[in-house]
């Protein structure tokens, strides 16, 4: 079996850098794009795409670029950032992240041919997992990243991560996110140093009534405290 960390993936590299080459020349002011992408969901609430992944994020879908539909923008808003699983994703992307802070904990499985075996698991779209399948070598934590307001991290396919809280800080993080959806689908699986893992409660679902009002407060006050060009006003305006 080829898993994924050993696969020739120079390919999709490319494409990930090209992606990422276009977007940034295109869009230029970040902060200001993302503030123009919270009011374009402010002003077209009813129908805006929440989604919540229990005990995680919510998120909120904010369509895809003009000019790439292969770019999709979303806003994930923490419940809890500790994340149990050490996982890959689907798609590449860049997080920027608006409020609060964790630690990104990066992992890889180092054979130092000494016997040790860890698992992998493939996730399927439905968030099933596979039996674990058994790889040569030890499961390691290999680096560390911190992200925290006015921070841009890239996150790629290739990359086994899970998300830690930094500890003493109170305030849920709130990232808005840059994505590449691929020509090639990109399997996700999820690592282990046992043959098993916890049950996955984090189907995600639509976000109920309650949840949509305390993210729309959420969005308004990060307009205000940040003092944008994109005021409170405006939208008042516009909602008439």
């Amino acid at each position: 079996m080829v898993f994924l960390y050993e696969t020739n993936t120079t390919s999709l590299q490319q494409e990930q850098n090209e992606c990422s080459n276009q977007f940034y020349s295109r869009v230029g002011l970040m902060r200001d794009f993302i503030f123009r992408k919270i009011y374009q969901v402010l002003i077209d609430w009813p129908s805006a795409d929440i989604r919540t992944v229990p005990n995680v994020m919510h998120q909120i879908r904010c369509g895809t670029d003009e000019k790439d539909a292969k770019i999709e923008y979303q806003i994930n808003w923490f419940i809890d950032c500790a994340e149990t699983h050490i996982h890959n994703h689907r798609n590449s992307f860049d997080t920027f992240c608006l409020e609060g802070e964790y630690e990104e904990k990066i992992w890889e499985i180092i054979d130092e041919k000494d016997g040790t075996i860890s698992y992998q698991f493939t996730r399927n779209p439905d968030n099933i997992l596979s039996s674990a399948e058994s790889v040569s070598g030890t499961l390691r934590h290999v680096a560390s990243r911190y992200h925290f307001p006015g921070n841009k991290m890239h996150v790629n396919t290739q990359q086994f991560h899970s998300v830690t809280p930094i500890i003493g800080s109170e305030e849920r993080v709130l990232t808005f996110l840059v994505k590449e959806k691929y020509t090639v689908p990109v399997d996700t699986f999820i690592l282990n140093s046992k043959p098993y893992v916890d049950s996955l409660d984090d189907d995600m679902r639509p976000a109920t009534k309650d949840e949509r009002q305390d993210m729309y407060n959420k969005l308004i006050e990060v307009l205000t405290k940040n003092n944008t060009l994109y005021t409170i006003e405006k939208l008042s305006l516009e909602l008439q």
